[in-house]
């Protein structure tokens, strides 16, 4: 791709998140979203419950019910010692994918009992999924459906220099785990779109 593409493509994205909007996700809209990359493991683990209610595995979650932050809670063996990461990630395949929303690391055991995103002192502030469908010259979808993935994963132990993180687009979690010395233990996603 070239670089006016790159540039109006982020441009987009910056100018959406600006504007808010609504969404129209359906669980019927569901059949047109892509496949999650990691999809649902270990569900019985974590739940993530927004404001307007609890998701359940490949839930439908309107735009602005999903820009609320939400709580995460793990049923998980409270050890003094142990550490999580918390990622929530749009696992889309394009030039610009995966796109981080939300990155916090060296979360102790207890917090995670009932997490508030908001105050888990992260490395990346959670911002909710947006819409691309800001300006038709731009030649983005207008109507499509994006999965967002909540990984939670366990640190081998607290990390003093977690990996820099440059952005939030081109967000390699695999690599950014394996930098914390985590290893996934649970997963579940969302759609969202127009």
């Amino acid at each position: 791709k070239d670089m006016s593409s790159i540039s109006a493509f982020l441009l987009a994205i910056l100018l959406s998140s600006a504007q808010g909007g609504a969404s129209i996700a359906t669980s019927e809209d569901c059949d047109d979203a892509p496949s999650p990359v990691i999809g649902c493991t270990n569900t019985a683990t974590i739940s993530v419950t927004y404001p307007d209610g609890a998701l359940g595995c490949g839930d439908p979650l309107t735009l602005d019910q999903s820009a609320k932050p939400p709580v995460l809670t793990a049923s998980i063996e409270q050890k003094e010692d142990d550490y999580y990461t918390v990622l929530f990630v749009d696992t889309a395949e394009s030039f610009v994918h995966p796109i981080l929303h939300f990155g916090a690391t060296n979360i102790p055991s207890g917090d995670l009992f009932m997490l508030n995103v908001t105050d888990a002192n992260p490395f990346s502030a959670y911002r909710g999924p947006f819409s691309f469908g800001v300006d038709p010259s731009f030649s983005i979808p207008v109507e499509q459906l994006f999965n967002y993935e909540w990984i939670v994963a366990k640190q081998y132990s607290k990390i003093d220099n977690p990996p820099v993180v440059a952005g939030n687009i081109m967000f390699n979690y695999f690599a950014f785990l394996e930098g914390m010395n985590a290893t996934m233990i649970a997963s579940t996603y969302l759609y969202t779109g127009l």
